[in-house]
């Protein structure tokens, strides 16, 4: 973008007084805005607004909120709805496509996020929505996700070069519980 505003300390003093919940403002630092990223967080504001104002979700919890909880080896979505039936749907906005090793972390990423955990402990959500604008991106997530897939578990090496550690099959439960949306 040509131009992009963050709030003043004035600005988010008042955001602050209205805040249920107090996260670290970073933007402040105008410097520490990410502008790769400018996009990919406003179509999932803007995503989410239309789910609220169409009455698809009953609550909402941004990325900021979720680090806060963060699980090693599970991927955190971008933003996630909850809806009226209690299910817990993550929103991941994809909107540049990842190879090899980063399409393998990101599918197994998802798989452990809507995996049980050894303990029992259930998943954090009931389901996945891979939104893109790109079809091919589409088509190569699919792919990725659908049952039988190969996907790998990497490490690095004593070299600390990246090899493939274990290849894994990609469950049908998983492929079941993601869709994939174009914007």
């Amino acid at each position: 973008p040509r131009h992009y505003y963050t709030l003043s300390q004035s600005g988010l003093e008042l955001a602050l007084k209205h805040a249920y919940e107090q996260f670290e403002y970073k933007e402040e630092d105008r410097y520490r805005v990410d502008q790769r990223n400018i996009r990919h967080y406003l179509l999932a504001q803007e995503a989410t607004l239309n789910a609220l104002n169409a009455d698809l979700i009953t609550k909402y919890w941004t990325e900021r909120q979720l680090s806060e909880k963060d699980t090693v080896g599970k991927k955190r979505p971008d933003v996630v709805w909850q809806l009226a039936n209690g299910q817990r749907v993550a929103v991941e906005i994809e909107l540049s496509g990842k190879w090899e090793r980063k399409l393998d972390d990101f599918v197994m990423g998802i798989w452990r996020a809507l995996g049980q955990s050894k303990d029992g402990t259930p998943p954090r959500y009931d389901r996945f929505q891979i939104v893109t604008d790109p079809p091919a991106i589409r088509d190569r997530y699919t792919a990725a996700f659908t049952a039988g897939a190969t996907v790998n578990a990497w490490e690095k090496d004593s070299r600390h070069h990246w090899v493939i550690k274990t290849t894994h099959s990609v469950p049908a439960w998983l492929t079941e519980r993601i869709d994939f949306l174009l914007l």
